[in-house]
């Protein structure tokens, strides 16, 4: 699947669908073999967390692949005043530690519960497993993070070259696009926090 497509894979998702279903429908997984995807399912496991909670902190070594199967969350940083910036608004199919689940590294941010989420881990012990078994799959995760480091890039230039008025004019249209940056827990606070303004 191309990697422009990954936003309307997320929106097409059905909430109510096995988790063996479910995996395979994300962007990740797609290409895998049944059995690998059993497997999956086999080792994920599977979190609630009430909203405001935080699931992991920055720092902490990664366990593994998030993926969001209800609910919304961010993921932030505090400066040493306390000042919180958020890098990520995430929703339903997002994933979330990409990086720290594939490199073994530590948590780039604080992952905080926006609602009450339903969440899916797969242990980053399998995922060196499948990258070191599956071509294919390895390929695909290149190609996958190579998308992240882009957007991630595309933020940042907006922080730095753009005013808030522009910030907020980007993001409000994002929004129509992105199902995960509206509703439930997207406040006012989060979006400035988003954006590096004040409310």
């Amino acid at each position: 699947m191309n990697i422009q497509n990954l936003n309307r894979v997320r929106k097409t998702v059905p909430i109510k669908t096995s988790l063996q279903d479910y995996l395979f429908k994300l962007i990740y997984f797609e290409d895998l073999a049944e059995d690998d995807i059993k497997t999956l399912v086999d080792v994920a496991i599977l979190r609630d967390y009430p909203s405001h909670e935080t699931i992991s902190y920055e720092g902490d070594t990664a366990k593994g692949l998030w993926i969001i199967i209800k609910g919304r969350i961010k993921i932030s940083n505090l400066n040493e005043n306390g000042a919180e910036h958020i890098l990520h608004i995430l929703g339903l199919g997002d994933t979330f530690n990409d990086f720290a689940a594939f490199d073994g590294g530590n948590n780039p941010g604080n992952a905080i519960a926006l609602s009450d989420v339903s969440l899916c881990l797969i242990p980053a012990e399998y995922l060196k497993h499948l990258i070191e078994t599956d071509g294919k799959f390895a390929l695909k995760v290149v190609s996958i993070l190579g998308h992240r480091i882009r957007n991630l890039v595309g933020h940042i230039e907006d922080l730095a070259l753009h005013s808030v008025i522009v910030r907020l004019s980007r993001f409000l249209l994002k929004q129509m696009e992105v199902p995960s940056l509206n509703g439930v827990g997207v406040t006012r606070t989060v979006i400035a926090a988003h954006l590096a303004t004040t409310p």
